[in-house]
């Protein structure tokens, strides 16, 4: 009996827990990146997960430009906000994303005559030295770069603190993350070579020891491309910081030279995750509630590097800011699924009337099917971390049945850092967020697994992750 269920969920890898997913057929892998056509108006969004929001820095009335700025980040956990399209501030509104509810914004009502420009191709030139840490940050903070998992005050505010604390090793993740969502694959294949060598730039600013990018080591063909890109990075010399050094003594010299490090590993859900994979590659436990920075590692995700690259200034390239994001658009109920190009502030009506519905919707989700959050209403908008759009029918929106607890173990056993979602569900249902805390629920990487595994159907993950929060405000 426990052979067939190691067979059903893949039990055993490279990190303890997890599982395999069942191989999918994915429909958008492959497809290259479309522009989503501009929507009449865009409610832009002045503030991203917790952090505070940015203050308008345009009047109603203004007109602006593609790339200017329209909310300026005044605390450093605020992250600056620009204008993704041309057209004119009608408004200052109140708005909802997968995230957040009533959270600031500004309504931009777009030009008419306003086309959609297609991104500027990463082509980094061979005779460039690269970027010091003190112009990385500087972009970041211009650009208003985000990463999916990395601080909520932005890029800048955590390459910042890499100086601050000092880095042992940069991992870039292109390792494929949820099911269905292929966004990331696509723009890996599409800039490469930016991604590697900018990935080695960065080893070099934070005085890192060691710099991985972490790949699928199943996907032969793109593990391929990959050392191929790796071997293209030239050797540069050690760039000379401009900013303060840090405090502490212990980081290691900045090394001379680019090399990026390819980290092949078994795709096993969940080691995407940053703490799974700094054990995965480095060795090294995260503690809970902490990030890897806690443990010198430094995990950005490879998608963050192209927003990094455009947000930066070479020969030939002009800096654009982060203001569109590459979405997975698919479902069942979508009839041109694909990956789309979409200004930020877009509403997912809007996105969903583009791609066209082959039938009716049952559910949207934001993001993947484990981790995704299902939307009360299609007024949502775009934001900066939206990865995914997946719109369900009723034949494939399967609404969980709770019942009795069977003592399996399934969900202890495939948490990839070793917690009893069980025990944690039970405090949460009981509100004992004292006791809560001997349980270590904020070590939990929200990954969802838990409640995939459960033959009950409890809604273990959240559960988990509304007692971490609990726990992480007390």
């Amino acid at each position: 009996m426990t052979s067939v269920l190691q067979q059903v969920f893949g039990r055993g890898g490279g990190f303890r827990g997890g599982i395999f997913l069942p191989p999918r057929r994915e429909t958008t892998a492959g497809m290259p990146v479309q522009s989503l056509p501009p929507p009449s108006f865009l409610c832009v969004p002045l503030q991203y997960d917790d952090g505070p929001p940015a203050t308008p820095c345009v009047e109603v009335g203004d007109r602006v430009r593609g790339g200017d700025r329209i909310g300026r980040a005044d605390s450093p956990d605020a992250v600056d906000v620009h204008a993704p399209l041309a057209g004119r501030i009608t408004a200052l509104v109140r708005v909802d994303s997968a995230r957040r509810t009533d959270i600031p914004a500004m309504r931009l009502e777009i030009s008419p005559d306003q086309a959609e420009q297609p991104p500027t191709p990463l082509r980094v030139p061979d005779d460039w030295d690269g970027p010091g840490l003190d112009e990385l940050v500087q972009a970041a903070e211009a650009g208003g770069v985000t990463d999916d998992r990395a601080s909520p005050a932005g890029l800048a505010a955590l390459l910042a603190e890499t100086h601050r604390r000092g880095v042992r090793h940069v991992i870039i993740n292109a390792l494929p993350g949820e099911p269905m969502l292929t966004a990331g694959a696509v723009l890996l294949d599409d800039h490469l070579d930016a991604i590697v060598r900018l990935a080695g730039w960065i080893g070099m600013a934070v005085g890192a020891e060691h710099t991985w990018l972490a790949v699928d080591r199943a996907d032969g063909a793109r593990l391929r491309r990959c050392r191929i890109a790796a071997r293209r990075v030239p050797l540069g010399r050690t760039r000379r910081t401009r900013m303060p050094a840090p405090q502490e003594t212990h980081r290691a010299a900045p090394v001379a030279g680019a090399t990026v490090r390819l980290a092949p590993l078994a795709n096993k859900y969940p080691q995407h995750v940053p703490v799974v994979l700094a054990a995965s590659i480095v060795g090294v436990e995260t503690p809970p509630g902490g990030t890897t920075l806690d443990v010198g590692v430094l995990v950005l995700e490879a998608r963050t590097m192209v927003d990094l690259a455009t947000a930066l200034a070479w020969a030939g390239h002009e800096p654009v800011p982060m203001t569109h994001r590459v979405v997975t658009v698919t479902g069942p109920a979508v009839a041109r699924p694909g990956h789309y190009r979409i200004p930020v502030g877009t509403r997912f009506e809007d996105v969903l009337r583009h791609v066209g519905l082959r039938q009716a919707v049952r559910r949207v989700v934001d993001g993947g099917p484990l981790t995704g959050r299902a939307l009360g209403h299609l007024d949502v908008v775009v934001t900066k971390h939206t990865s995914g759009v997946l719109a369900l029918d009723r034949a494939t929106d399967r609404v969980p049945e709770p019942g009795p607890c069977v003592r399996c173990g399934w969900c202890q056993d495939d948490c990839p850092v070793g917690l009893d979602p069980q025990a944690l569900l039970d405090l949460a249902e009981r509100g004992d967020v004292t006791a809560a805390t001997a349980w270590h629920p904020r070590a939990c990487v929200e990954c969802g697994l838990c409640s995939y595994v459960c033959p009950a159907q409890l809604p273990l993950a959240e559960g988990v992750a509304r007692l971490k929060r609990a726990v992480s405000c007390k």
